[in-house]
C-alpha cells in the first residue's frame, strides 16, 4: 500500500463529521451517558412511530447551534468539529504538518476505535483500498496496531478476539456482505466498527439493522469525509468518481457538458465537501475568493462558506486563517495542452515504453514503477508519490536540469574515479545517461549509488528516447510561440512578435509533416487548439485547410469539430471574427534566462501558466477583487476594491506575472497563513510546478488541489465529451 508515515508526532486535525445523534436515529454515541450503547438496534426510542428506522439528515450534522455547543464542551480537538485558528497574529499561529501527513495521521486515529491487545483488523472494499493506498504503507498499519487487512469480498477466518473496523462505500451490497459476516457466526470478531466513504443510504442503514447480531456487536457508525487523494505534501486531487465512486464522469463533462442541474449541483456540492475535508485536516479555516464570472466557482465557493459555517458557526477571526480561491478550468485552457519539460508532466505527456521499467498511472496523478529484478526475483514495486523522496525532488525539475544534476551528484561522489569510468567524464566533459549508466556498473564499489538511482535514470533515459521519437521539442518551440505571441528572431538574435501569417505558416509546417501516428495526430490537434485560443479563433478557410491536411494524412482519425466545439463551450471564441482576452498581454521572456522568481527559463518553456500570476497576485496582497471577489459570511459574493484604491489589475493576464515592489519583499514579511488553491476541471502539473517554485521563493506554504489532474489527453477527452 502506500508509504511510510512520520515519526514525528503531529498536531491532529479532525475533519470527519458524525452522524447525527438524537432520539430518533438508531446511531448513538457508545461513549453517550444514559445506559449501554444498543447498536443500530436499540431497544429504547430508536426507532419512529411505525417501527421504521431513521436516517440522518445532512442537515442535522450541521447546525451552527449545535456545533457551537459540541465545541464549548469538548474543545476544538474533538473530533465533531473543526479545529479553529488562533486568536494570536498569523505568523503566530502553530505551524501544522503537511497535508499529506496531516491526512495520514487523521487516517490512522479513524482506523483504531477500540484499543485491543490485539489490534484491529480493518475489512475493506476496492474503493477503501484506493483511499487507504493513498497515504499508508502496511508498515504504517502494522506500527500502528492494525496487523491485518482483509478484502471484504474474501473469505474471512472467524477472529473472535480482534475489533474489526470496515472501511466501504455505503452499498446496498457492502452491507449486505457486512451483515453476512455476523449472521453466519455471532462471534466473527470482537466488535464491529464501520467507517463509510460516502453517506449512509436509507438502504444500506435498513440491511445492517436487520442482522440482529450485528445489532449487538457494533460499536460506532461513522462517515469519514476524506474524498482527495495526495501525492505530495501541498498538492491534492479529488477521488474519481465527483459525485458517486462508481460514476468517474470528471467535474469537467459534468459542469460544462449538458448535465442535468440537479446532477451538477450535486457535483459542486461533493467537491465543497472535499475541500473542506482537506481545510479539516490541516485545522485551517480560511476567506474564500473565486473567479469573477465562473458560475461553479462561485457555486463552490458558496457552498464552501456554508459548510463551514454550519459545522463551526461564525468566524470571528476572519482573514487569519489564509485565503481559499477557488477556480475553474476557463481560467486558462492552453497551460494543460502545452508540452511541459517537467519530469512530472513529461511521464504524463509521453508515457514512456521501457524493457526493464513499467510506469503506470494508478490512479489519479500518482505514478508506480515497477522494476524487472534478475534470477525470477519479483518485480520491485515503487509509487511516486509523497514518500519517495528522490521523486519529490526531481518531480518539478525542468528534464535537461534533471539531467545535469545526476551527472553532477555521480561525478561528486566518483571524485577522482571518474576520469577512470569514461574519457569524457572529466572536467568540462560531457557523457550521455545511457554512456554514464554502463560505465558506473563496471565498478562494484558505487554499485548502492547506482541502485538508489537506477529508477529514475531508467526512467529520465526513456523519456529522452521518446522525446525524440515524437518530435517533442518541435512541437513545443510552435507551442511556446503560440502561447507568448513571440518566436525566434534568427536573423537579428533575440525574440520578436508573432504575427497571425506567421502563426499560420507555423501551424500548418506542423500540420502537413508526414507522420501518421496516433500520437502525432493527438500532438497536432493539441496545437491547432493552442492556436485556436491564442489567436482569437479560426476562419472558415483556415478551418477547411486544415481539416482537409489532417485527413489526408490521418484518414481514420475524428473530425477537429468535436474540439472545437468543446472549446466553445468554455465559452472561448472559435471564429476569427470574435474577440478575447487571451492576447490582452504576453510575456517579455528572451530566450533561455532567469525568470523574476529566479526559475530557469527555456526557449521550450517560456509560458508561465496564468494561475502562477494570480497565485503571486495573492501573495503580494495585489488580487483585484473585481477578478476574484470574496465571499461574505453567508455564502453571498461582494465585490470591493483594495485597502490602496482601485483594482492594480482591469483583465486578467494568463502568462504574465507582473513586476510590482511587492513581488520583492521579504520573506519574513510574507510568512503567514496558507494560501489555498483550488481548479475546478483539474489542476495541470505545470501548475503544481509554478505552485512549488512560488513555495520557495515566498516563503508561505501553497495547498494547490483539483478535482483532478488536467493532462493534455485528459483536457483532449474532455473537450471531446463536451460536444454531446
Amino acid at each position: 500500500m502506500g508509504c511510510c508515515g512520520s515519526s514525528e508526532k503531529q498536531r491532529q486535525h479532525p475533519q470527519y463529521v458524525p452522524q447525527t445523534q438524537n432520539k430518533s436515529s438508531p446511531i448513538r454515541d457508545p461513549n453517550q451517558s444514559g445506559g449501554p450503547y444498543q447498536g443500530l438496534a436499540g431497544q429504547d426510542n430508536n426507532q419512529n412511530s411505525n417501527g421504521a428506522f431513521s436516517v440522518p439528515q445532512r442537515g442535522d450534522v450541521s447546525a451552527p447551534e449545535a456545533y457551537g455547543q459540541q465545541r464549548r464542551k469538548t474543545g476544538p480537538t474533538d473530533p465533531a468539529v473543526l479545529p479553529t485558528v488562533s486568536n494570536g497574529s498569523a505568523a503566530e499561529a502553530p505551524v501544522a504538518p503537511g497535508l499529506y501527513t496531516a491526512t495520514q495521521e487523521f487516517m490512522l486515529r479513524e482506523l483504531l476505535p477500540s484499543a485491543c491487545p490485539y489490534g484491529n483488523i480493518i475489512v475493506i472494499d476496492k474503493i477503501g483500498i484506493q483511499v487507504l493506498e493513498g497515504f499508508l504503507k502496511i508498515n504504517d498499519l502494522t506500527r500502528a496496531g492494525i496487523p491485518l487487512v482483509d478484502d471484504i469480498d474474501m473469505v474471512r477466518q472467524p477472529l473472535k478476539q480482534m475489533p474489526a473496523v470496515y472501511v466501504v462505500f455505503p452499498t446496498p451490497q457492502n452491507a449486505k456482505k457486512i451483515a453476512a459476516d455476523w449472521d453466519k457466526n455471532p462471534n466473527m470478531y470482537k466488535e464491529a466498527h464501520v467507517i463509510l466513504l460516502d453517506e449512509m443510504s436509507a438502504s444500506f442503514r435498513d440491511i445492517l439493522a436487520k442482522s440482529q447480531n450485528l445489532t449487538i456487536k457494533l460499536k460506532t457508525i461513522k462517515h469519514l469525509k476524506l474524498d482527495f487523494l495526495c501525492n505530495s505534501q501541498h498538492a491534492y486531487v479529488l477521488t474519481k468518481g465527483i459525485v458517486d465512486y462508481e460514476d468517474t464522469t470528471t467535474s469537467m463533462r459534468k459542469l460544462f457538458g449538458y448535465c442535468p442541474s440537479i446532477e451538477a449541483n450535486r457535483c459542486c456540492n461533493k467537491i465543497a465537501d472535499s475541500i473542506v475535508s482537506a481545510l479539516g485536516c490541516l485545522g485551517d479555516r480560511p476567506s474564500i475568493r473565486y473567479q469573477g464570472g465562473s458560475q461553479w466557482a462561485e457555486s463552490v465557493s458558496g457552498e464552501v462558506q456554508r459548510t463551514m459555517l454550519r459545522r463551526l458557526g461564525p468566524n470571528k477571526d476572519r482573514g487569519s486563517g489564509g485565503l481559499l480561491l477557488i477556480l475553474d478550468r476557463t481560467i486558462d485552457v492552453v497551460t494543460p495542452l502545452l508540452h511541459h519539460f517537467t519530469y512530472e508532466a513529461m511521464l504524463h505527456d509521453l508515457q514512456p515504453i521501457m524493457d526493464d521499467v513499467t510506469v503506470t498511472e494508478k490512479f489519479n496523478g500518482v505514478f508506480t514503477a515497477s522494476q524487472t529484478q534478475p534470477n525470477g526475483q519479483p518485480d520491485k514495486v515503487t509509487a511516486l508519490d509523497a514518500r519517495d523522496d528522490p521523486w519529490q525532488l526531481l518531480r518539478y525539475g525542468h528534464f535537461d536540469s534533471i539531467r545535469r544534476s545526476v551527472r553532477e551528484e555521480f561525478k561528486e561522489t566518483l571524485g577522482s574515479d571518474a576520469a577512470k569510468l569514461h574519457p569524457e567524464m572529466r572536467e568540462g566533459g560531457n557523457i550521455t545517461l545511457n554512456e554514464f549508466s554502463a560505465a558506473v556498473r563496471q565498478m562494484p564499489q558505487f554499485q548502492k549509488k547506482i541502485k538508489d538511482l537506477s529508477l529514475h535514470t531508467s526512467i529520465l533515459i526513456a523519456l529522452g528516447r521518446e522525446m525524440e521519437a515524437q518530435h517533442t521539442v518541435d512541437y513545443a518551440l510552435v507551442e511556446q510561440n503560440f502561447a507568448t505571441s513571440e518566436h525566434e528572431d534568427k536573423e537579428n538574435g533575440g525574440m520578436k512578435k508573432l504575427s497571425r501569417k506567421t502563426a499560420w505558416k507555423q501551424l500548418m509546417d506542423i500540420i502537413t509533416v508526414r507522420d501518421a501516428s496516433t500520437m502525432a495526430f493527438f500532438n497536432k490537434v493539441r496545437l491547432l487548439l493552442i492556436f485556436v485560443v491564442t489567436q482569437n479563433g479560426i476562419s472558415q478557410r483556415e478551418h477547411g485547410q486544415v481539416q482537409e491536411a489532417l485527413y489526408e494524412i490521418h484518414p481514420n482519425e475524428p473530425s477537429i469539430e468535436r474540439w472545437l466545439a468543446g472549446l466553445a463551450k468554455l465559452n472561448i471564441a472559435t471564429e476569427k471574427e470574435e474577440t478575447h482576452w487571451w492576447k490582452t498581454h504576453k510575456k517579455k521572456s528572451r530566450g533561455n534566462g532567469k525568470a523574476e522568481d529566479g526559475e530557469e527559463v527555456y526557449l521550450v518553456s517560456r509560458a508561465v501558466p496564468r494561475l502562477k500570476g494570480v497565485m503571486t497576485s495573492a501573495l503580494t496582497g495585489n488580487l483585484s477583487f473585481e477578478e476574484f471577489p470574496s465571499m461574505e459570511q453567508g455564502g453571498a459574493p461582494v465585490i470591493y476594491n483594495n485597502g490602496n484604491g482601485a483594482s492594480k489589475r482591469d483583465k486578467p493576464e494568463w502568462s504574465h506575472i507582473k513586476n510590482t515592489n511587492d513581488a520583492q519583499a521579504s520573506l519574513d514579511k510574507l510568512k503567514g497563513p496558507r494560501l489555498h488553491v483550488f481548479v475546478i476541471g483539474g489542476v495541470s502539473p505545470a501548475e503544481l510546478q509554478a505552485a512549488a517554485v512560488l513555495r520557495e521563493h515566498y516563503g508561505r506554504d501553497i495547498v494547490i488541489g483539483g478535482t483532478e489532474y488536467a493532462t493534455p489527453f485528459s483536457v483532449l477527452q474532455d473537450l471531446e465529451a463536451l460536444q454531446y
